[in-house]
């Protein structure tokens, strides 16, 4: 079944595909055939979380193109680990610039304090906060910049192929051919619906299985790996940076001045109630006169916390 409606869809040009894709969002429909016609791709075993640890290493043994295609490998095993949340780890360099750069041009933006204490959530592997942090150098002085999320490393127990988060749950197993990945990405957005899970009930179902044959075992051998770009872990250990484990949906013990918040609080990642308890949280989390900016590669609000609420400053799209 899988085959032929792969093959049906193939046969529309990009362009119907990409017209139909808006109306059809909502079915689940686009959901899984992208999904089904990216699996074999995404799932190599180049792309498998248990080569993270020997790709850092050889990154850092590497220079000049050579390092630069260990970097762009990181990346790719960081595009398909998805956490048990339905959220990818995906994040490159230079990914928010643009959006950041406007911001920090616009003099209504202005935070009108000389040192900031800045949140990055979520952060995932810190190669765009590289980018973020030496363009506010410019305009400020950074007293911390805290890299949030709620996932830093993972686990690898090589006898058994498997990866596991700091939780114990299962997040990838390595087969003969491919590895295969436990969650699937976007489960909680509006792009997924109750047909995407009756559609995928064969890979939710191996899921299953999985995780019955693969638990977490405390007496296994197991090799940590920070989830952090060599780079960025370089920096943490030089002071730059510091990291917190933070959940965005629960209340953060901490305030800053400045809060940078892409790609997390999306339609296709939550629903709306979910959107807004994370709002509220991030906006309880920032000074009087702090700035909150959210939003993805091309869109953005920033919002000013004025007498303990949110007001919007400037808008461009949806997310």
């Amino acid at each position: 079944m899988y085959k032929h409606l792969l093959k049906l869809w193939k046969q529309f040009p990009v362009s119907v595909q990409e017209s139909l894709h808006p109306s059809f969002k909502s079915t689940g429909i686009p959901y899984f055939l992208n999904y089904m016609t990216t699996y074999r791709k995404n799932h190599r075993l180049s792309n498998f979380a248990g080569n993270l640890l020997l790709i850092k290493e050889e990154y850092l043994r590497s220079s000049g193109n050579e390092r630069k295609l260990f970097s762009e490998q990181f990346d790719a095993i960081i595009d398909n680990l998805v956490m048990k949340n339905g959220v990818k780890k995906t994040t490159y360099s230079k990914r928010s610039n643009s959006i950041v750069s406007v911001v920090l041009n616009e003099k209504k933006c202005r935070i009108e304090k000389d040192k900031l204490k800045v949140l990055d959530m979520p952060s995932s592997v810190g190669t765009s906060s590289l980018d973020i942090y030496e363009m506010l150098s410019q305009h400020y002085e950074i007293s911390s910049y805290v890299l949030g999320d709620l996932y830093f490393k993972i686990y690898y127990d090589e006898e058994r192929a498997c990866v596991y988060d700091e939780e114990g749950n299962l997040l990838q197993t390595k087969l003969r051919k491919q590895f295969f990945e436990i969650n699937r990405p976007l489960t909680s957005g509006d792009g997924y619906s109750i047909m995407t899970h009756c559609l995928l009930l064969p890979v939710h179902l191996m899921s299953w299985y999985l995780r019955r044959k693969y638990p977490y075992r405390v007496d296994a051998h197991y090799y940590p790996v920070l989830l952090l770009h060599p780079d960025v872990e370089r920096r943490l250990n030089d002071g730059i940076f510091g990291i917190r484990k933070i959940d965005v949906f629960e209340n953060i013990n901490e305030q800053f001045d400045m809060i940078i918040s892409f790609n997390l609080l999306q339609k296709n990642y939550f629903p709306e109630k979910l959107i807004r308890r994370g709002v509220e949280n991030l906006t309880n989390a920032l000074n009087e006169g702090g700035l909150l900016i959210m939003g993805n590669t091309v869109s953005f609000s920033v919002s000013i916390k004025t007498k303990g609420k949110l007001v919007l400053m400037e808008r461009k799209g949806d997310f």
